[in-house]
């Protein structure tokens, strides 16, 4: 039987243990990678994994409330409704407080020593959260069934007559502000946002200052021993919002609902600016079609290429969709179906076979004549470009690369595409994937220069690569493009072109569409072709890839001559330090 996600078994151990990982967009709010570790008290995997389903369940949950209460949607109006809902949520809240002190003793004797601790006034005491029983000590002073000694219901009822007193208080003089944070806060549980200048925001507060006065009076009652049900805190998810007026209170939200990479935010953020700008900003209700005209026009008589005008326009009307498929906050997409046409002005062709021969006939690939500019990456200057015309991997994804995503399975030796080591990158699930290591590059050395990274102790293949925070290989990118430059003000084809060499070379072998596909990291088009190209072996896609071949083009093995490896061992002991 297969394991659920998370279920293992510690060296040893005939008992199933289950843990829980921190989405990556929530990581600043745990302390470790580990939001949950427990043991599943069995060794039975069938109910391992159902009590793991459930736990995932919960989680995933918690996470949800977590994203709400980080990214709250910010409301232009706080409705009858929902003031209702946050008063009753005040009112719960202190009651299921008063609850858990009355139940545990240590939380209630924690409770009364953090207020002579911190010497807490009990006008203080509004908004503040009593101690759950995770934070509280094994020791109780009384068994389960003692309930309260009567000295701590004495201390109790002396704090809470305190309480009382600053309640009344506030009531009689309708100082509002006293219920604010915890208004505010209650309302970040249900994923809002608003502050006492939103129409509808002193009703609310008002009506959980009285909330909040009654909650008081009832602990009060308990205190003399009356009957007190605790209500459930109201969560429903139908609750009437003032609907976002502007398209940049989805924003949040929006950067919320998916991973997405920092130059995707501000591509959308100066998309979003841009649309300001233009139509003045108006609320997303009253858009009209004929401002997504205008809009369009905008973009395209603002001095950019037609593709990136078209980007920007993309990203508008992404906003949109999110805000009426996702959200339902528009009853449509007002601008659907506009789009603005693009053709490549400068197609990008295959390298040709002179280019080729032109770009690895200088000293570097010649003789290894390692550059010293710091954007070079000193090693990854030879074998990067080499590894783009024998695997048609992007740029970045070569860059990116650590020494543990080369190995050997089955006999074939292969580079791992992948996003699961820190900085790395895919560009769509497709782009995760294993290549075999061509004939030619195990030829020149490239085990041999993999073996003595790994043998420095340095974690990435190419360790003096220096790493940009959005693209790995940005900064060797611009080395490679300035590499490309003529004598006579001309230039070689791009990096990126060399993924269409070795699809064109692949495809002029007789190589299938779907199998190069799978190869270069492209998705597979159709589905009876997709099912029958992923089940190709590793033996398969080295054949396949036996097939690229550069007639005409010979490499010297350069890399094992003395100088390179005495250039290469400081670099490399400089790396691991």
């Amino acid at each position: 039987m297969k394991r659920y996600a998370g279920v293992a078994k510690r060296p040893g151990s005939t008992i199933w243990q289950w843990s829980q990982k921190v989405p990556d967009d929530l990581r600043q709010q745990y302390p470790t990678q580990w939001a949950h570790r427990c043991s599943l008290k069995t060794s039975d995997l069938r109910e391992a994994n159902e009590l793991a389903t459930r736990l995932h369940a919960d989680w995933l949950g918690r996470f949800a409330a977590k994203r709400l209460a980080l990214n709250p949607q910010r409301i232009e109006t706080v409705t009858p409704e929902l003031s209702k809902m946050l008063a009753q949520r005040v009112s719960a809240a202190f009651l299921r407080n008063d609850d858990l002190m009355r139940r545990d003793p240590s939380a209630a004797r924690l409770f009364l020593d953090t207020l002579r601790l911190f010497k807490m006034p009990n006008g203080l005491l509004i908004g503040s959260s009593a101690p759950t029983p995770a934070h509280v000590g094994e020791q109780v002073p009384l068994g389960p069934l003692d309930g309260l000694s009567i000295e701590l219901a004495k201390e109790l009822a002396e704090v809470n007559e305190g309480m009382d007193r600053h309640a009344a208080t506030q009531m009689a003089l309708q100082r509002i502000a006293a219920v604010l944070p915890l208004v505010k806060a209650e309302a970040r549980t249900l994923g809002l946002d608003f502050d006492e200048k939103v129409p509808g925001a002193l009703d609310a507060l008002r009506e959980s200052l009285r909330a909040y006065r009654r909650a008081i009076q009832d602990i009060a009652k308990r205190d003399g021993g009356e009957v007190i049900e605790t209500p459930q805190a109201p969560t429903e998810t139908t609750l009437t919002v003032a609907k976002p007026s502007k398209l940049r209170d989805l924003l949040p939200q929006w950067k919320a609902s998916k991973a997405r990479k920092p130059a995707t935010v501000k591509a959308a953020e100066k998309a979003l600016s841009l649309y300001e700008a233009a139509t003045g900003n108006p609320p997303i209700g009253t858009l009209t079609r004929s401002q997504g005209v205008d809009m369009r026009a905008f973009l395209l008589a603002g001095g950019v290429t037609a593709k990136t005008a078209r980007d920007r326009f993309d990203y508008i009307k992404g906003f949109l969709n999110f805000a009426s498929v996702e959200l339902e906050v528009l009853d449509r997409n007002p601008w659907s179906g506009l789009k603005i046409e693009y053709t490549t002005t400068s197609p990008r062709r295959p390298w040709s076979s002179e280019q080729l021969q032109e770009y690895f006939s200088r000293p570097l690939h010649a003789a290894y004549d390692i550059p010293t500019a710091w954007d070079a990456g000193a090693d990854a200057a030879y074998w990067v470009p080499l590894m783009g015309i024998f695997t048609g991997a992007r740029i970045s994804e070569l860059c990116q690369l650590n020494v543990a995503d080369i190995e050997t399975i089955e006999g074939v030796t292969v580079i791992h595409v992948t996003d699961e080591g820190e900085g790395q990158a895919v560009k769509s699930n497709a782009g995760r994937r294993m290549v075999p290591v061509h004939a030619e590059l195990l030829r020149l050395g490239f085990l041999e220069y993999a073996a003595a990274v790994r043998k420095a102790g340095a974690l990435p293949l190419f360790p003096s690569i220096r790493r940009a925070k959005d693209k790995a290989g940005s900064y060797f990118s611009q080395w490679f493009s300035s590499t490309r430059k003529r004598p006579d003000g001309s230039t070689l084809p791009d990096f990126h072109s060399l993924r269409h060499t070795v699809r064109s070379k692949l495809a002029s072998a007789g190589i299938a569409e779907p199998l190069i596909d799978m190869l270069i990291g492209h998705e597979i088009k159709g589905s009876t072709g997709a099912r029958k190209y992923t089940e190709r072996t590793l033996e398969d896609l080295q054949r396949t890839m036996a097939g690229l071949s550069y007639p005409g083009l010979k490499f010297a093995r350069v890399f094992m001559s003395p100088v390179a490896l005495n250039e290469r061992r400081p670099r490399l002991k400089a790396a691991r330090k």
